[in-house]
């Protein structure tokens, strides 16, 4: 005969719920975030004389009435107190804020150069004009991007001698920050 020992168990030990096993929290994979879209009427309202600013969904885009750089990377005339009058309205909004500066040429080859093509000229105006933020507009140069569009894409039609200088520039836009893990909100 084999007997087996089974516990007693009481009525009132029976109606007790026995302990659940401690519950790991699960932490979500963390996703890339991305960048805010600031609502219309959240863009900076920017005052600039010789510029045209658009708003978009995803940029504050300036656009200069002129070509910045009378050569090469050399600034035309009035060029510095603009950009320093841009730098003063931007400053503000630099924590929430991106500046994309996007170097541009005219469509002409370039003749006295071999070693430069009209890819790295607006590169080198992007450049020159990043510079002049940080120094001058005390811009942050973490939160400054240069490109170039070189002579693609140009912001003004290249075929009249006075748009060819216009197109000698730099297009700014203001796109918002993207916000990691341990970037704070603004």
């Amino acid at each position: 005969v084999v007997t087996t020992l089974v516990p007693a168990v009481t009525p009132m030990e029976a109606e007790i719920p026995k302990a659940k096993p401690p519950v790991q929290e699960v932490q979500p994979p963390e996703e890339k975030l991305t960048p805010p879209r600031p609502a219309p009427g959240e863009w900076p309202r920017l005052t600039l004389d010789q510029a045209v600013v658009t708003y978009t969904e995803k940029a504050c885009t300036i656009l200069f009435d002129f070509g910045l750089f009378s050569s090469r990377t050399e600034l035309a005339p009035g060029a510095l107190q603009i950009l320093e009058k841009i730098a003063a309205q931007l400053r503000p909004y630099m924590t929430g804020f991106n500046l994309v500066i996007e170097g541009h040429t005219d469509a002409m080859p370039m003749t006295s150069d071999a070693n430069l093509d009209n890819y790295a000229l607006g590169m080198a105006r992007a450049n020159t004009i990043m510079k002049v933020l940080e120094t001058s507009g005390q811009l942050p140069a973490q939160a400054m991007l240069v490109t170039s569009a070189g002579e693609t894409d140009p912001p003004y039609p290249n075929d009249t001698d006075i748009d060819r200088r216009k197109n000698r520039t730099v297009v700014l836009k203001l796109i918002p920050a993207k916000k990691t893990a341990s970037t704070p909100a603004p």
